[in-house]
């Protein structure tokens, strides 16, 4: 399908700056334990006393966790990022018929994940309003709608076009507002496991 290529395309930006981001962490988490070797050497050798040891290891090894924790999380979402690409662009064109369809516990976390800011009531103009919306679901169903009545041929030009547009005016907020949609997903393979069966599969 070509929404998933040119999806795929936005996404090997992003990609690309997770794995700059998990290089420098796992730099970081080499030094420290270089630092904490050199530190347990010292300590061995008689040139600190225990208090100066314990101290140092002590924060060597809290900023080592918190840099494990950052490197799972970056771990996890590249993981995310390059294999739901199909689920996600199915789902986003099938978000308007569970709406149609569903009870209000998954209404409601539908018009979450549409509208993160909520909707309010303008009475002015008596009519409803959103501040923002779920970038990634605008952006996927844009480009899903501009393919709608092209043939194969066409729609591959196109996709060439569109990848060099700047048709994402954010990655880091597409990205995260992708993520949150895999999130949904797995949140209703959870909960309702017939529905995510029917979002998921391909017409």
């Amino acid at each position: 399908m070509v929404t998933d290529a040119v999806v795929s395309g936005i996404i090997f930006e992003e990609d690309s700056e997770h794995k700059e981001q998990l290089s420098l962490l796992k730099k970081q988490k080499s030094e420290l334990e270089n630092k904490l070797k050199k530190c347990k050497v010292k300590f061995g050798m008689d040139e600190i006393d225990e208090d100066v040891y314990t101290t140092t290891v002590e924060v060597i090894q809290e900023k080592l966790a918190k840099i494990e924790v950052e490197i799972a999380k970056v771990k996890k979402n590249l993981s995310n990022l390059t294999s739901t690409v199909d689920e996600v662009v199915t789902t986003c064109c099938k978000l308007g018929c569970l709406w149609s369809d569903s009870e209000l516990e998954l209404c409601q976390k539908i018009q979450n994940l549409l509208f993160p800011s909520g909707i309010f009531w303008d009475k002015e103009n008596e009519n409803y309003r959103t501040f923002d919306c779920n970038q990634a679901l605008d952006i996927i169903q844009r480009i899903s709608d501009s393919y709608k009545n092209k043939n194969e041929e066409k729609s591959e030009n196109f996709s060439s076009k569109l990848r060099l547009c700047h048709i994402v005016p954010d990655h880091r907020t597409f990205i995260d507002d992708y993520l949150k949609i895999v999130e949904f997903i797995e949140w209703l393979k959870d909960f309702y496991p017939e529905k995510a069966a029917f979002l998921t599969k391909k017409s």
